[in-house]
């Protein structure tokens, strides 16, 4: 939880700076990337976040 707390609050200053560095193009590009980087974290190790259940093996 402390993560996305500092996630949250910190967003919209990237995003910000990254505006005025690059254009709104950058910072949508870098949100998209962080974004995909984090879709790929969860599937590779989701099976370590929610461990099968008992009829797991059946499906």
């Amino acid at each position: 939880m402390t993560v996305q707390g500092i996630g949250a609050s910190l967003s919209n200053v990237v995003a910000g700076w990254l505006v005025t560095r690059g254009g709104y193009e950058l910072s949508h590009l870098v949100g998209g990337g962080v974004a995909l980087v984090a879709l790929a974290l969860f599937l590779a190790f989701r099976a370590r976040i929610v461990p099968p259940g008992p009829g797991a093996a059946a499906r």
